[in-house]
């Protein structure tokens, strides 16, 4: 029998002559072949059937010319952006985080520097698709950094699966499960070598403020940054944060299936932050503190002693102190306490540790040197000393008798009088204005400020003017964030505000800082320093210099004026005569034996409510050639003289052997 393929054994063409042969040829043979046979040869002629072959071929072509029109449009049309796909896949563009520029006191003393911290990331698109293999990778993960499993799901499963944004998983992981990863290397989980800052000192945490992670409406205004950087919030770090932080660089690099780095294509190194020299004495700082809290330790365990069911304890948790160069403004410390540690946040801070430190009622985050609003009490006669003389409204000859109470009769009825008491209410006797600033005599001042009987005062207009000249109703402008100006009440304020119209007795209280005027320690240091060198507010400042990564100077912070010459220098200087007789006969006369002279003025400032009064002092030293004004405040102390004045005593016994003689200061 002949072979039914021999046809395309010898290459023959099937035309229609062909395959009329072969079937005759075939059923020729039909009676010698088997049965099975015959059927077969029905089967082929239907499959050689020539109108099928042609249906065979053209459906042929039309498949190869679909998958060469595939081809063409993925090879020539799509081909770039699928390129561009795969070589994102393959190849990827890293931001490499700057170091942040460090903080030094203004003796080189380190106060704020960057150490080697890992984090754990993960990036989406890298993660395995398939359900169990994912399951398996978080459950790994979890195990090594001792998270719960459900966490770290919810985590990825809220993150866009296509991203290739790293998403960070825990800070700080120990040299433990840094180890582990490393010698287990899993999908789309990648470990960040960063840096956290470390402060040194717990100290001058509201001065240094503390980094955060960048939140959204941050992000917005500072579009450079990734989701995964810290941000300065608070203090220096805030208010430098572009001083400090530097410039990003990038790298291009190639990945493995796993997303991990393989080799650097290309690399743009980041540039370091510059660094902050403040004019901060940290040895100075750390004095400070340690009196201040003695102070309230003492106030705390006498208030104890007297408290009683009716009259609750107060006070011995709050107090601040700032010290400042009268001759340029640059703070020298600045203490405020209650404090925190700036450290806590750059650990994995939690919500509910962060909310008790939020809820504290004695606001330890509250930098109360420059936004603590208080009545200045008794410090506020320095400036109405200055007011009387430049108004001619006191001299130096002027004689005020203090009997210990003036008497103010009703102006619509005379049967009713209103009584103003002077703290001492036995009288002080005769005062003129050095030694009315030197006992603190209320009589004076409030004869002063709104005048009695034949004696013209100054009224409250003239008040509101000096007040206003002195600043008390401005930002100082000092380079810290939450700066708060004073408040000085009018008679248009209360008359808008409280319903009531301005009465004598309003100017009397204004006179000797009480009633609603409020001021910072800051500024109550300002009008201070303006005293001590003779005529000039300076604004204040706490950085000194800002130098590179190297060393070298970028800028040096001058002195800059806020006021000056607005005060006579014979006017200034009879009220430092005062100040510094306070210290031989009057309320400040402790301060009479230290090594150096000083010129000061204690305040007694009565609070809202059944609380003990604020403890004021400000002194300047030494009294002939100033180098330091502090001004000490003890919240709910009591009175100046007695409460505020030790610690400041320990300070200045501490300047005079450390600083004023020993080391001059710079």
């Amino acid at each position: 029998m002949r072979d039914p393929f021999f046809f395309y054994k010898e290459n023959k063409f099937l035309d229609k002559k062909t395959l009329t042969n072969y079937s005759q040829a075939t059923e020729r043979q039909d009676n010698e072949a088997p049965f099975f046979q015959k059927e077969t040869k029905e089967r082929l002629k239907l499959i050689l059937n020539s109108k099928k072959i042609n249906w065979f071929f053209l459906i042929l072509f039309l498949g190869l010319m679909i998958l060469g029109g595939r081809i063409f449009f993925l090879q020539f049309i799509k081909g770039a952006p699928y390129q561009k796909m795969a070589e994102e896949n393959r190849i990827r563009i890293q931001t490499i985080s700057s170091n942040r520029g460090v903080i030094f006191d203004r003796f080189g003393k380190l106060l704020a520097r960057n150490v080697p911290s890992f984090s754990l990331f993960f990036t989406p698109a890298d993660l395995p698709k398939e359900k169990k293999q994912l399951d398996k990778l978080i459950i790994q993960t979890a195990k090594i950094i001792n998270q719960d499993p459900n966490d770290l799901k919810k985590l990825i499963s809220n993150s866009k699966s296509y991203s290739f944004e790293p998403i960070l998983i825990q800070e700080n992981l120990s040299y433990e499960q840094i180890i582990l990863l490393k010698i287990n290397p899993l999908a789309g989980i990648n470990l960040i070598e960063q840096t956290k800052r470390q402060y040194l000192t717990g100290l001058a945490s509201h001065i240094l403020g503390y980094l955060g992670k960048i939140d959204p409406e941050e992000k917005k205004q500072n579009p450079e940054y990734l989701l995964t950087d810290y941000i300065g919030k608070t203090g220096l770090e805030f208010f430098y944060e572009q001083t400090l932080r530097g410039i990003s660089g990038k790298k291009q690099i190639e990945v493995n299936s796993l997303g991990k780095e393989e080799r650097i294509i290309i690399q743009k190194p980041s540039q370091t932050g510059n660094s902050l020299i403040l004019s901060l004495d940290l040895e100075l700082q750390e004095k400070i503190t340690q009196s201040l809290l003695d102070a309230l330790k003492k106030v705390k365990s006498s208030t104890f002693a007297k408290a009683s069911v009716d009259k609750p304890a107060a006070g011995g948790e709050k107090a601040v102190a700032i010290a400042l160069d009268p001759r340029s403004g640059k703070i020298l410390a600045m203490v405020s306490l209650p404090s925190f540690d700036n450290n806590f946040f750059t650990q994995n801070v939690s919500q509910e540790n962060y909310q008790k430190l939020i809820d504290d009622p004695n606001k330890p985050f509250l930098n109360r040197a420059i936004s603590g609003k208080y009545p200045p009490g008794s410090t506020i006669k320095l400036i109405m000393a200055l007011a009387g003389l430049e108004e001619n409204i006191i001299n130096q000859n002027t004689i005020i008798y203090d009997k210990g109470v003036i008497g103010i009769p009703h102006q619509y009825d005379p049967k009713i009088t209103y009584y103003f008491h002077g703290w001492q209410r036995s009288g002080l006797g005769p005062m003129n204005v050095i030694k009315a600033i030197a006992r603190s005599s209320d009589i004076f001042f409030y004869t002063l400020g709104g005048g009695y009987k034949d004696f013209k005062g100054l009224g409250i207009e003239k008040v509101v003017e000096y007040f206003k000249k002195f600043n008390l109703d401005n930002l100082s402008g000092i380079d810290l964030p939450n700066e708060t100006k004073g408040f000085i009440p009018t008679s248009e304020w209360k008359e808008k505000n409280k319903n009531e119209q301005w009465y004598l007795g309003d100017t009397y209280h204004l006179s000797i800082g009480q009633g609603d005027l409020l001021v910072t320690p800051l500024q109550v240091a300002l009008w201070t320093e303006m005293i001590a060198n003779k005529g000039t507010i300076y604004q204040p400042q706490i950085v000194d210099k800002i130098v590179d990564s190297k060393g070298y100077l970028i800028q040096e912070n001058s002195p800059k004026i806020i006021r000056e010459n607005f005060i006579k220098i014979k006017n200034i200087e009879l009220v430092q005569k005062g100040m510094m007789e306070a210290v031989e006969s009057g309320e400040t006369k402790l301060f009479a034996n230290l090594p150096i002279k000083i010129a000061g003025k204690t305040g007694t400032a009565q609070n809202f409510g059944n609380k003990n009064s604020n403890a004021w002092v400000t002194i300047y030293a030494p009294a002939e050639n100033p180098e330091i004004v502090l001004t000490i405040l003890i919240e709910e102390g009591g009175w100046g003289s007695l409460v505020a004045v030790p610690p400041a005593k320990e300070i200045l016994e501490w300047w005079a052997n450390k600083r004023s003689v020993k080391f001059k200061i710079k």
